[in-house]
This record gives structure tokens, C-alpha cells and sequence, in this order.
């Protein structure tokens, strides 16, 4: 059979997926640093409501590149640590489908770039 027969298996799923973790692997506890200190936030007014807290986030592409696709999935997931036990785990995992644009080279300007405009012209 070949690869390129019948419907693609990755288009099959129901994008966007996501898996949110509300409880610590480790000892089970609900709360997480960014959480509480969001919740503080929330309390004097200083957060909207639809405010989102986490440690920090990774985004990864799922794609082999030398078969080109025209939807690659993207998994984005938010990380925060247990407050009893210190453990760091997954608070939420996304799943969505993207463009492999973003996968060629130089197409989105890095920081270096960014910081300084004048470079993409070709300026010092």
C-alpha cells in the first residue's frame, strides 16, 4: 500500500486537543506556585479573570521534514510546580494543527532581528 492512499491519518483526529492536569502526579495537591500567586493577582484586581498562570511553556512541532505536509500538529504545554512537594509537571497540553511555514529557515525573524530592524535591510 502505498503512503499517499486514502485520507490523511493525521486530519482524522479533532484538532484543537487539550489535556489540562489539575492535580500533582507526585502527592496529588491542587495547587501550583504561578496559580497561587494568579489567584493574589486575581484577588486585588490586577489579573482579568480569563488570566492564564504557568512557570514557563514549550511549543514543539511534530513533522518530518523531508516529507513536506501541508498541517503539521503543534504541542504547546504549560508547566508549573507543586507547592507541597516541589514536583514540576504539565498543567495543560495543547494540541493544534499549524503551517510547516514556520519550520523554513529564516522565514521569521529571530531576536537579534527583532531587536534590530535595520538588519533585515541589510543596515549595521
Amino acid at each position: 500500500m502505498n503512503k499517499n492512499d486514502g485520507p490523511d491519518p493525521i486530519l482524522e483526529y479533532t484538532y484543537p486537543i487539550e489535556q489540562k492536569f489539575t492535580r500533582c502526579p507526585n502527592c496529588g495537591n491542587e495547587d501550583t506556585f504561578a496559580a497561587r500567586e494568579l489567584r493574589i493577582l486575581k484577588e486585588h484586581g490586577r489579573a482579568g479573570e480569563d488570566a492564564r498562570a504557568f512557570l514557563f511553556g514549550k511549543r514543539s512541532i511534530v513533522a518530518d521534514q523531508r516529507n513536506p505536509m501541508i498541517q503539521v500538529p503543534m504541542v504547546a504545554a504549560e508547566f508549573d510546580v507543586c507547592v507541597e512537594c516541589g514536583t514540576m509537571y504539565a498543567t495543560r497540553v495543547n494540541v493544534t494543527l499549524t503551517s510547516p511555514q514556520i519550520l523554513q529557515g529564516g522565514s521569521v525573524p529571530n531576536r537579534q532581528q527583532r531587536r534590530h530592524p535595520g538588519n533585515l535591510l541589510g543596515g549595521n
